[in-house]
């Protein structure tokens, strides 16, 4: 049994402890289904597992921080990206523009960004002009995505890509690579 039980002194519980734990060994079907489920000693530890796994992990496309000049706006961009894919056509400007509302509290539920910095990403997408902004004192911000300026952004991205290829295939045809690889 891998209980330990109460000893006079720490060394003779440090010994215990150290004759009952052994390595891991996969036990049987029917000899797992016998054995207790144990828990944790720590129900905190517990929680905080369970908190964990129960989120959605965060992650954004490599190009937005090319568009948006870093990784934290990056992050905030791809948040107000998905809320684009889950729109519905009436939170749409007739210019193309994406009109939402998002709290501060949500912003960083959903990527863990803090209040400052949420502040710090919307100044560095409005500087580049991606982004618009109506706030009111106490009141949910509106943003304002500019969908076009985000698609070209997006495009000469594509194009400086497509022109590295472009060169790096023209090498290739100079040197005779292209015959290797054909």
């Amino acid at each position: 049994m891998n209980q330990i039980s109460i000893l006079k002194n720490r060394q003779q519980r440090r010994r215990k402890i150290a004759r009952t734990h052994t390595a891991f060994t996969p036990q049987e079907p029917a000899q797992a289904q016998a054995s207790q489920v144990r828990r944790l000693p720590n129900f905190l530890g517990q929680a905080a597992l369970l908190e964990w796994l129960g989120q959605s992990p965060i992650a954004f496309h490599r190009v937005y921080v090319d568009i948006a000049g870093g990784v934290l706006p990056a992050l905030w961009l791809s948040s107000a990206m998905s809320r684009v894919a889950r729109a519905h056509a009436s939170a749409f400007e007739d210019n193309g523009d994406f009109v939402f509302a998002m709290s501060a509290a949500d912003c960083e539920m959903e990527t863990g960004i803090t209040r400052a910095q949420q502040a710090g990403c919307r100044r560095h997408l409005i500087g580049r002009g991606l982004l618009s902004e109506q706030a009111e004192q106490r009141k949910t911000i509106v943003y304002r995505l500019h969908l076009d300026r985000i698609a070209r952004g997006l495009l000469q991205q594509a194009g400086l890509l497509a022109q590295q290829l472009e060169q790096i295939d023209a090498a290739a045809a100079n040197t005779g690579l292209a015959r290797h690889i054909a």
